[in-house]
């Protein structure tokens, strides 16, 4: 990596705040000597691959109300149909274990086989229900040609089909147990009632399983939202339809809308629960932790240039961004007037045009290749 050396960052930034014109216009394309000496000294170069592999990132300059954002904290979690628990009914001990955590699986598809020993006595049962079920049904039979032929009584016949009816009911329900424990005999197929990764296995092959344990979870990373806990003081302006951004731990940003914002207050963190809708972006691990900044609806008041706080760092005293150059890699530095910073923003009173892009991650690593520059 190299980086052209910088003049005093103090002269640069009082040149900077002289002159009106300081947030550049991009050079006309006829004039490059011109470019490159004017601001070859404000410029630091460093590998493509660190953009590639996300150890730089770039974000878009825009300007905000200072008083619409809202900062909150999230977390990933399915929707009500997005995540599924699978257990054992019935007691039971583990045959076979066809998937492993993290694989991918369909709905219905088999995840693993037990051998439970009521579900044997059940399907006895069955079988009992249906010879007596048959029995009773040519017992009714019978009554009923004898009633045909005054040989009978009414008592008889209708005991016959009170019989008949209890055998029928005792086969359905032995019917409905197995068909709930997915057996066959003693054999039990556990299969997906979604679609989805698993990211729980709790049963190894041999295991034995109680009845109503947890044996997989299931997860649709197509079907994950992000809950936020929104203080109470700031919940009432938050509407459905609202824009978010969603900031991950590892520098990934997506957009987000409010779908639904809770009516109850939790007491303990007195905050009121948001969920919101990833929007253009692919989010795939639940229970990730992150930063969401909401953005109401502008209302009325002056805009300022906004940037995600990191994306600003000092320089011999003097706040500074790193501006997306001309060519890959390149970097501009560009001084700064910060008007104030909250937790995960900073808000300037002169900065950059709105059309250029910064680095919001990475700025440290660009700060030290220029030290690293200017100690040469």
């Amino acid at each position: 990596m190299t980086a052209e050396k910088l003049p005093l960052l103090p002269l640069l930034f009082a040149l900077f705040a002289l002159n009106p014109a300081c947030n550049r216009q991009p050079e006309p394309p006829g004039e490059p000597a011109a470019a490159a000496s004017d601001q070859g000294s404000r410029r630091v170069r460093v590998a493509e691959s660190l953009l590639q592999d996300g150890r730089i990132t770039l974000a878009q300059v825009e300007r905000r109300n200072p008083a619409d954002e809202i900062r909150a904290t999230g977390v990933v979690e399915p929707d009500l149909e997005g995540a599924a628990e699978v257990g054992a009914l019935v007691s039971s001990s583990v045959t076979r274990v066809l998937v492993r955590e993290g694989d991918l699986v369909k709905r219905g598809q088999v995840l693993a086989e037990l051998n439970a020993p009521d579900a044997a006595r059940v399907a006895g049962e069955l079988a009992k229900a249906r010879s007596q079920r048959g029995r009773a049904e040519r017992a009714l039979q019978r009554e009923r040609k004898l009633i045909a032929q005054r040989a009978t009584t009414d008592a008889e016949l209708e005991r016959a089909q009170a019989d008949l009816a209890g055998l029928r009911a005792e086969e359905r329900a032995a019917r409905t147990l197995l068909a709930a424990y997915g057996a066959s005999g003693a054999r039990i197929q556990v299969r997906a009632p979604i679609a989805g990764v698993v990211v729980h296995r709790g049963v190894d092959l041999g295991a034995r399983v109680e009845g109503g344990a947890r044996v997989f979870r299931i997860v649709d990373p197509q079907r994950l939202l992000v809950r936020a806990e929104v203080l109470e003081r700031d919940a009432e302006r938050v509407n459905k339809g609202d824009t978010a951004k969603l900031l991950f731990p590892n520098g990934k940003t997506c957009g987000a809308e409010v779908i639904a914002r809770g009516s109850e207050v939790e007491p303990r963190r007195h905050s009121v629960s948001v969920r919101l809708a990833p929007v253009n972006c692919t989010i795939s691990i639940a229970g990730q932790t992150l930063d969401v900044r909401l953005l109401l609806r502008s209302g009325a008041g002056p805009k300022q240039v906004a940037l995600p706080r990191d994306a600003v760092v000092e320089l011999d005293g003097t706040p500074v961004v790193f501006l997306e150059g001309n060519a890959p890699g390149e970097f501009e530095l560009e001084p700064v007037i910060v008007d104030h910073f909250t937790e995960t923003t900073a808000f300037l009173t002169k900065g950059p045009d709105e059309k250029r892009r910064v680095a919001v991650r990475g700025t440290i690593l660009l700060k030290g290749e220029w030290m690293r520059s200017t100690m040469e």
